[in-house]
């Protein structure tokens, strides 16, 4: 009885670590694809654009974009 509480508070700190480093796995992770994600060209009315940076970037440039075009094409 002794051995098998043991047993289980030493899988308890092994489920501790394995956490630990599936979390920082995750996060590494997380920070590798919105520094390195690959720039995205699109064409619009013939006009081609380049978005490149982070995926953050990339975002807010296409965001930018798309209220050009609002504007644009509404008079607002």
């Amino acid at each position: 009885m002794i051995a098998g509480g043991g047993y289980s508070i030493y899988k308890g700190f092994e489920t501790s670590k394995e956490s630990e480093i599936n979390k920082e796995a995750i996060e590494e992770l997380g920070e590798s694809f919105s520094t390195e994600i690959e720039p995205l060209v699109i064409d619009v009315d013939g006009k081609t654009t380049k978005l490149t940076g982070s995926a953050e970037q990339q975002y807010t440039k296409w965001k930018k974009l798309l209220n050009k075009i609002y504007h644009k094409e509404t008079g607002f």
